[in-house]
């Protein structure tokens, strides 16, 4: 996944410096700008891009994938070259997920080709075609040592140099020795920096009058390949090898196939192009130096070891719970899992997750991407391929050395790669057609010692001796594939029958308008007509349309969309308490706790009343297992606005309390009374009013009602005896700073609704202390003042706030009754 934020906003610059060497930090730092700096409608899409990337780095692919969509789907701000190439982005990484249909996966993919329809093109006569050698172009982010020189090494050093002239084009400047070789086999080799205009690029393949141009990474290299195969600089455009789905415009006339991957009539609606089907395999694997290097020292373990090589991102929990299945049915099995490609947080996040699912600590062992990985395939019996996403260059390796893998094909073409390669070396007995087949396959194989030995010992040779490796047999089908293709252009255009291309003419008639427009629908392009709106005035009108867009979304459950708009309604500096609650709602439902209890503070320091989200900060605090504070919540909302409760909201209060009555009902009678009595429990007289260190509610800090007195010396040195304690467990946590000022707030909240005032000052002057600028600290210290009498100061702390906070300034003016 990549980052093209373009001229990256100043204001992300801090965040996003740490991104790659210290994303914890990253995030932590892009919450803090986030929650000071207000950002323009706009400028939003950066801000959920960086997210989405920092999750990324964090192993954190739900999140990722979450925040990258409503980067890409922003109405309005982002250019639309980087527009296309995140949603390239967003296209390959969707293949690490299980949770999609097919059908929504081919309309997700056919939704590229609106890029190719506003991408200019170049035209092709015939008379620009007329070579004595067919000229074939490679393009790639990197012609270097990686897992895609494997499958293209024979294209670009073996070819028929007698019929064809091979370009390669590469985007990037990155050089290796493997670089260097292609540069020596081929006519001529292009590299452009990565800030490349990529119609350039375009410009220079047409320049060089290329007859077939072959797109060899798709949507997997970043996308940019893609942007240039859009301004179609060549005539006749290939796709494949090194993507798993169509490439979802038009713009391209073949993706690679072979009868394995793409039997006739299994998916061809899945493709915006023709497959061009090879007759064995559409992969011509080329062992690294490595690989021919690597030792072959194999006996069969006892007990048997099962493997996976694959990347861990590629590790769904449907197919670790079918590993589960495998290695338990197998007395004393485990399986090795390495990673292929070294991301941050990959081993602890991979290792809590098979913990989730059951794995015990012995029936795993992981490993990180090391230099010397091939030689650990000798101390695995059985590999277990990956599924949605399953192997490729590493099944290669496997089989190459002698490891036998059993693999798991669906309909779409990227779940059938290796069933395509065991196919092709004799082995299809191993690919399964579905959960139930894969799991008794790879049992059946681990109780027979004796097979995996004599599989051990054939596999090399036969995987040598098959189409996949036949260099000589897969040239000379891919070559006469491209003269006939290339053929059926010139007739068709020799003939004025220029079916394959009348389609293509219509994408040369382009608005010059539309060029300049967000092309992700009719809401971006009003979007773009409401930024020019707001650049001279944000009207009632538009502040309206925000709140309707924000709570149509919250009543269908789209919580992403209710953020998303909130970032809207915020610029409007319109937003009223109900509007901040249903962000908080929103995310609460997908999962950041954080920034709903965030939220929460902003909706009690504007309405101290507001008793759903005095609710929905107790549920996040169980849920937390913070269970005392959250129980403090509840017992606090039952003793002040019990009479204001709905008949849903005490319904719901019944059911998470309603295992607390259950199981601790003498702890609510002494600590929550009022809990208790609400559940029905007999609460003692002398337990009805309990001492206020003993129900420390985690309120944010705000106007609230003042709490009975206690006698007045005893209860303020007890109060903040309290303070003092808790003030020195939150600064004594190894947690960042931002949850150590969040922590201090909420106890000061809760001193705060119980009048215990000195005890508020403690804690916020603790987290002044830690930051002098946080907003939450100084809101809520400017409350503390007003409270205390200090109207100037209430007033000059507010000045302080980075962004004008006209509720806070209209209360703190307000005389006290």
């Amino acid at each position: 996944m990549t980052m093209t934020l373009g001229e990256i906003d100043d204001r992300l610059v801090p965040a996003a410096n740490l991104i790659e060497t210290a994303p914890r930090e990253a995030l932590e730092r892009l919450d803090d700008i986030v929650r000071r700096e207000p950002f323009a409608p706009d400028d939003m899409w950066r801000v959920w891009e960086c997210y989405s990337l920092i999750w990324y780095k964090l192993f954190d692919k739900q999140k990722s994938r979450a925040y990258a969509w409503q980067a890409i789907t922003h109405p309005g701000g982002a250019p639309r070259i980087i527009q296309q190439i995140e949603y390239s982005d967003y296209l390959f990484f969707l293949h690490y997920f299980d949770d999609l249909s097919d059908d929504e996966r081919r309309e997700l993919e056919m939704l590229y080709d609106k890029f190719a329809q506003d991408a200019e093109t170049f035209p092709h006569p015939l008379e620009r075609h007329r070579h004595a050698k067919l000229r074939i172009g490679y393009i790639a982010s990197a012609f270097a040592d990686n897992v895609l020189c494997v499958f293209t090494a024979q294209l670009l050093m073996a070819y028929d140099r007698s019929a064809f002239e091979v370009y390669a084009y590469q985007l990037s400047e990155t050089r290796d020795l493997y670089t260097d070789e292609v540069e020596r086999q081929v006519e001529k080799l292009r590299m452009y920096p990565r800030n490349v205009d990529y119609r350039d690029v375009a410009q220079d393949i047409w320049n060089d009058e290329i007859d077939i141009l072959f797109d060899l990474e798709v949507h997997s290299g970043g996308g940019r390949t893609m942007v240039v195969m859009c301004h179609r600089p060549a005539p006749v455009q290939v796709a494949g090898i090194g993507y798993m789905s169509s490439s979802g415009t038009k713009a391209v006339d073949y993706f690679l196939g072979d009868p394995y991957c793409d039997p006739p009539g299994l998916h061809e609606e899945d493709f915006a192009e023709t497959i061009l089907r090879m007759p064995h395999s559409h992969f011509c694997y080329t062992p690294s130096t490595r690989v021919l290097r690597a030792a072959h020292e194999y006996h069969v373990h006892s007990p048997i070891v099962f493997g996976s090589f694959n990347n861990f991102w590629k590790l769904t929990d449907h197919m670790l719970r079918l590993w589960l299945r495998i290695v338990r049915a197998v007395p004393g099995s485990h399986i090795l899992i390495k990673n292929s490609s070294q991301k941050i947080n990959a081993m602890r996040m991979t290792r809590r997750r098979l913990l989730h699912i059951g794995f015990r600590p012995g029936e795993f062992e992981l490993e990180d991407v090391t230099a010397e990985y091939l030689s650990r395939y000798q101390d695995v019996d059985l590999l277990l391929d990956t599924y949605p996403y399953t192997g490729g260059g590493t099944t290669c390796d496997a089989l190459y050395m002698g490891v036998p893998v059993v693999t798991r094909y669906g309909r779409r073409h990227g779940t059938r790669f290796s069933y395509s390669l065991l196919e092709n070396i004799g082995l299809g007995e191993l690919a399964c057609r579905d959960d139930e087949e894969y799991v008794a396959k790879a049992i059946s194989l681990a109780r027979n010692p004796a097979r995996l030995a004599e599989l051990h010992a054939r596999i090399p040779e036969m995987m040598k001796a098959s189409p996949v490796m036949d260099a000589r047999a897969y040239l000379h089908d891919i070559q006469a594939a491209y003269q006939a293709i290339f053929a059926r252009w010139k007739r068709g255009m020799e003939a004025g029958r220029q079916e394959m291309t009348r389609e293509r003419r219509i994408y040369n008639i382009v608005d010059s308008i539309a060029k300049e427009q967000n092309i992700m629908g009719k809401a971006n392009r009003r979007m773009n007509k409401r930024q020019q709106q707001r650049a001279q005035e944000m009207t009632r009108q538009e502040t309206r349309d925000f709140r309707k867009e924000l709570n149509d979304a919250y009543e269908k459950g789209q919580y992403a969309d209710v953020i998303n708009t909130m970032a809207e309604l915020v610029g409007t500096k319109q937003q009223t308490p109900e509007d901040l609650y249903k962000c908080a709602y929103s995310y609460f439902m997908l999962g950041d706790y954080m920034r709903a209890a965030g939220m929460v503070t902003d909706v009690l320091a504007y309405d101290a009343a507001h008793v759903a989200a005095r609710i929905l900060l107790a549920r996040i605090c169980i849920l937390e297992d913070r269970i005392d504070d959250g129980l403090a919540i509840f017992d606090f909302i039952l003793e002040h606005y019990e009479n204001a409760l709905s008949e849903e909201q005490r319904e719901d209060m019944e059911d998470i309390l309603d295992y607390y009555g259950r199981t601790e009902q003498e702890r609510l009678a002494k600590d929550f009374p009022s809990v208790a009595k609400f559940l029905g429990i007999e609460v003692e007289e002398d337990a009805e009013v309990a001492a206020p260190e003993e129900r420390t509610a985690q309120a944010p800090a705000a106007p609230a009602a003042s709490a009975p007195a206690a006698p007045a010396a005893q209860q303020a040195a007890e109060d903040t005896a309290v303070a003092e304690q808790e003030r020195q467990s939150v600064l004594a946590k190894t947690i960042p700073f931002k949850q150590k000022l969040h922590l201090l707030n909420m106890f000061a909240g809760a001193h705060f609704v119980a009048a215990e005032h000195a005890s508020t000052a403690i804690l916020l002057s603790a987290a002044l202390d830690i930051d002098a600028s946080d907003p939450e600290t100084i809101r809520n210290l400017a409350v503390l003042a007003k409270c205390l009498g200090k109207h100037d100061q209430a007033l000059a702390l507010a000045s302080k706030l980075p962004q004008t906070d006209f509720l806070l300034l209209d209360y703190l003016r307000t005389p006290a009754e």
